[in-house]
């Protein structure tokens, strides 16, 4: 319903296992018929996502991929070179939520 309403893109975010159960190809075919445009999966590194990655490109889903400050040189080339869409920049370092000082 969501997507009649709204002209910009839509990401989901979930976890790695959800996806697992509802299986890689029902999952992506779900969210295309939802209008999903991405998926931000964020405990699925993109060197595990081969079969993942290969269902949404047949789904037109991009797959979203987080860089974190810490996040080596490799792994920063690795998630540029597979993330479609764009690139989730984690800004903090920890749990995040609610603070009582800002960073």
């Amino acid at each position: 319903k969501l997507r009649r309403k709204v002209d910009v893109p839509l990401a989901f975010m979930t976890y790695y296992n959800p996806v697992l159960r509802f299986g890689l190809e029902s999952f992506c075919i779900a969210c295309e018929k939802a209008g999903v445009d991405g998926l931000i999966i964020p405990d699925l590194p993109p060197d595990e996502a081969t079969a993942l990655d290969i269902s949404t490109r047949q789904h037109g889903l991009d797959l979203i991929y987080l860089l974190a400050p810490t996040s080596t040189t490799p792994r920063i080339r690795l998630v540029a070179e597979k993330s479609r869409g764009f690139i989730y920049l984690v800004s903090l370092i920890g749990v995040t939520g609610p603070r009582e000082t800002l960073p």
